[in-house]
């Protein structure tokens, strides 16, 4: 059986169409980090590269990237729909989205421990913060989640090592 050169080009056509979408589907910026005090915020792309922030500047941030704030700073996190989040010391979260038909794009923060603080200002754009207990909706409105476990730790991490 050979293949006739009319059919490889839509089969090929198809494969690098499903490569290019699932390549820009990891890499849809989320928002920007715009400023880091008393620590350093370091971003772990979906690849495994790390870049950090300190101080003064802007850091792009990406769809699958997790956040770490080190030390006992703040890091403050503006979305590309203009919700803010600031991370107090020593949070981890993870960026993520959802889109609706309905409702646009839908902000994901995934908390792995400590606090984050939001600003919603459009009653039309949502943002979701879940923790491994339960998910905090809010549209228009300003939120503080902190992150306490259960095991002694305000972080989230076990004490009893």
């Amino acid at each position: 059986m050979t293949t006739t050169p009319t059919r490889a080009l839509p089969v090929t056509a198809a494969l690098l169409l499903l490569a290019v979408s699932t390549a820009l589907a990891q890499s849809m910026a989320a928002g920007t980090a715009k400023n880091v005090v008393g620590g350093a915020l370091l971003v772990v792309r979906a690849d495994g590269v790390e870049t950090r922030l300190r101080g003064r500047g802007t850091l792009r941030v990406f769809e699958g990237d997790t956040l770490k704030m080190e030390g006992k700073g703040k890091a403050l996190i503006e979305t590309d729909e203009g919700t803010q989040l600031a991370l107090n010391g020593d949070s981890v979260v993870q960026i993520q989205s959802r889109w609706e038909k309905d409702a646009g794009v839908t902000r994901i923060v995934r908390m792995q421990r400590g606090e984050v603080w939001a600003k919603i200002g459009d009653s039309r754009r949502g943002l979701e913060i879940e923790t491994p207990v339960g998910v905090l909706a809010a549209r228009a409105a300003e939120i503080n989640v902190r992150l306490v476990s259960q095991r002694g730790g305000r972080d989230g991490r076990d004490r009893r090592r």
